[in-house]
């Protein structure tokens, strides 16, 4: 996992639109959503749409940045995307991401995915840039609840 910074070229990975790319405008952003405020969001100018939700953002190393939260506009006009950062994700389920839960995997084109299994109980998947991708996934040493 990494810490995005403002400037940085990310990419995202969405299942209604699939592969997207722009960079980070801000952190720590505050968004208004009806059913509540989220704080501590990375703004990107990266478009998505709905279905896209809960997808990575990754650096063009494959480094996990984020998870999609929501945003404005869309894949025509363009927009802009928050995005939870991914190291809050895991340190509020106390995971994180190793070689335990890593997979790699070859992609056609700008994108790959990969999936592993980790040694002690974790398992993961990610995407990547580039012509062969590598993901990280989340891993654990098996001994908290799987629910």
């Amino acid at each position: 996992a990494a810490e995005a910074t403002v400037g940085q070229e990310v990419f995202r990975m969405g299942s209604t639109t699939g592969l997207a790319d722009g960079q980070v405008l801000g952190l720590d952003a505050t968004v208004n959503y009806p059913e509540g405020t989220v704080t501590g969001l990375i703004q990107t100018d990266v478009c998505a749409e709905p279905g896209d939700s809960g997808g990575s953002l990754f650096t063009r190393d494959g480094l996990a940045i984020g998870l999609t939260s929501g945003g404005s506009g869309d894949c025509t006009v363009g927009g802009e995307t928050f995005f939870q950062p991914v190291t809050t994700a895991l340190e509020a389920v106390g995971a994180s991401l190793g070689d335990e839960g890593a997979g790699a995997g070859a992609g056609a084109g700008e994108a790959g995915a990969g999936a592993g299994a980790g040694d002690s109980g974790g398992a993961g998947a990610g995407a990547g840039a580039g012509g062969a991708g590598e993901g990280a996934g989340v891993g654990d040493d098996g001994s908290g609840p799987t629910g």
